[in-house]
């Protein structure tokens, strides 16, 4: 069956801020079957963005995705994605889809209703009793990471001029996940995310 390319309108306020209006399109139709073996493999590296998981007509794909990784002893990340899915779906529900993984993505929304508090750092902690290691997004206050024996990091973003908030998570993870895979630890790689996050939102386009 063919479907459409997905499309996704995104509506930049004059203060940065965005809403997006979604058409899915083919990214429903994910199926574990299209998952491409190949990629699969020892010491690679997989990371999950949660739409296909919020989404219940993909989940079984993403869920096959976790597996495959798992199973070839691939290193791993979530990151929720939208804050109101998440909610929609049930924080329960994702945390028994995504625990165990070795690092969790979160902005400040997502970590309060994922760990059901009202506090971030609360909520990072209760977080890393269920990742290896959980990095909070705070925007303009930077970045907090966490691992199971409690210890915390954060790192202040850096000064920008704000076009827009488009990308910065992504562009985050992005900046993040080669310096902490390469085994700088989690100072180095907070700060890598910070500067590319900074540099998105500093630009009229989100792919710095």
């Amino acid at each position: 069956m063919l479907r459409p390319t997905g499309t996704c309108v995104v509506l930049v306020f004059p203060e940065g801020k965005r809403a997006r209006l979604a058409d899915l399109g083919a990214n429903v139709g994910l199926q574990p079957s299209d998952l491409p073996n190949e990629l699969f493999a020892k010491d690679r590296h997989l990371h999950l963005t949660g739409y296909p998981l919020l989404r219940e007509k993909s989940r079984l794909a993403a869920l096959a995705s976790l597996d495959l990784a798992r199973l070839r002893s691939m290193s791993t990340s979530v990151d929720p994605a939208s804050s109101g899915p998440l909610r929609d779906v049930g924080p329960h529900m994702f945390l028994s889809w995504t625990a165990g993984v070795d690092l969790l993505f979160v902005n400040e929304a997502e970590a309060l209703a994922l760990a059901q508090r009202d506090n971030v750092r609360d909520a990072a902690r209760i977080l890393s009793h269920s990742y290896k290691n959980v990095v909070v997004k705070l925007g303009p206050g930077g970045a907090l990471w966490v691992s199971g024996d409690s210890e915390q990091l954060t790192s202040p973003s850096q000064a920008v001029t704000l076009e827009n908030t488009r990308g910065a998570g992504d562009a985050f993870a992005a900046g993040f996940l080669p310096s902490w895979l390469d085994g700088l630890g989690p100072e180095a790689a907070l700060s890598a995310g910070n500067r590319l996050a900074a540099k998105a939102v500093s630009m009229d386009s989100a792919r710095p």
